[in-house]
């Protein structure tokens, strides 16, 4: 008897095991079939993602991106004239400055001059209608270190040529930009002093210490006029801080402190937005001029041009690989990416329009590309 009251006791602990075991691997196999169903659906919500956003970049190329022409030198800068109808570029070939303009519709060679001067690096400029560098002597043990500014005016290509004597300067020019408004010429020299210099008179007008930065090897300078001609800005790639002058008294308005130096940096034409990018690490947008932060994007890459489209809503961003991106301001959503050139971006540039950009390449070509119905230019 006790023998059966065992044999019946152990029977039913095998069957509650045996029950245990089952209902542990059915809830283990109900478990496993949810996340395999899971992981399918995020792997199917993702290839459809993908092959929406291939559809895309798959029509922005057939449809957007245009090779417009192969050049034979180096494009240092490139623009587009205001009625949207020519690009003018200047190519720098180690011995020769050529500034070019061409024809969009008919993609032929409308004027061009060319110049054996010696150009100094980080001087060439577009600006409404007239192309210019500066000029210099590579080697401060010249006794004479005379500097001219070249212009050409983009309508005729009628040269002007403004000599003046530098000798009483320990300086040389590291950044330059040309007034929008006037005749005066953006400066920033080898101490990081920002002055406004009158080619025409030879004569500055103001001179701003307040960048404090030695510009030589790597620290990049960007110096440069808001469209209006009322601000000049400042920074270099090793400052962590940004100065906003008034381009006419040549006081400091404020200083934006940064994280670290910047690689690009650009001002909305109503001076309303400052945007600048810190090398592979972020996009940040500045409201002015109460300074506070819009938008701050993570990025791995380095941006190496930056540039609001006409309307202010939108920003063009292109990184170290050439990769265009085109973001909304406030949103910080990014409307659209594609590869403008065959490997990375030399220069680039939007339509006074902003109904088109174009980009050069290594291979020293231009190509045109269309932008998003929301960046353009509504008037």
């Amino acid at each position: 008897m006790l023998g059966v009251i065992l044999y019946k006791g152990n029977q039913m602990i095998r069957n509650s095991t045996l029950a245990l075991v089952l209902t542990v691997f059915t809830l283990l196999s109900c478990s496993k079939v949810q996340v395999v169903k899971q992981k399918d659906q995020e792997e199917l919500n993702a290839e459809a993602a993908n092959q929406n956003d291939q559809k895309i970049l798959e029509v922005w190329k057939d449809t957007h991106a245009e090779e417009l022409i192969k050049l034979s030198e180096k494009v240092v800068r490139v623009a587009v004239s205001k009625n949207d109808e020519a690009i003018y570029t200047i190519t720098y070939s180690g011995k020769s400055t050529d500034i070019t303009a061409f024809e969009i519709k008919n993609k032929k060679v409308a004027n061009t001059s060319s110049f054996s001067d010696q150009p100094r690096r980080n001087t060439f400029r577009i600006r409404n209608g007239t192309a210019s560098f500066v000029t210099w002597i590579p080697h401060p043990i010249h006794e004479k270190r005379d500097s001219s500014l070249i212009e050409v005016d983009l309508s005729d290509f009628k040269i002007n040529k403004y000599v003046n004597d530098m000798k009483k300067h320990d300086w040389f020019f590291r950044g330059y930009d040309k007034s929008p408004t006037k005749s005066q010429g953006l400066i920033v020299d080898d101490t990081g002093n920002v002055s406004s210099w009158d080619f025409h008179q030879a004569k500055t007008d103001w001179v701003n210490e307040d960048l404090n930065s030695v510009l030589i090897f790597d620290n990049k300078p960007h110096v440069f006029y808001s469209e209006d001609g009322k601000l000049a800005i400042a920074t270099a790639s090793i400052v962590d801080y940004i100065v906003v002058i008034d381009a006419h008294s040549g006081d400091t308005l404020y200083i934006i402190p940064t994280s670290e130096g910047i690689s690009s940096i650009s001002l909305s034409s109503d001076n309303s937005t400052l945007a600048y990018a810190i090398k592979n690490s972020k996009l940040v947008i500045h409201e002015l001029p109460n300074k506070n932060e819009i938008n701050v994007l993570r990025t791995n890459k380095s941006i190496d041009f930056l540039e609001f489209t006409a309307n202010n809503k939108c920003l063009v961003a292109c990184d170290s690989r050439g990769q265009v991106s085109v973001l909304d301001v406030y949103s910080g959503d990014y409307l659209i990416s594609f590869q403008a050139n065959k490997g990375w971006v030399e220069q680039l540039n939007l339509s006074p329009k902003s109904s088109f950009g174009v980009s050069s390449g290594p291979s020293n070509e231009l190509s045109i590309w269309d932008l998003p119905f929301q960046c353009k230019d509504e008037l």
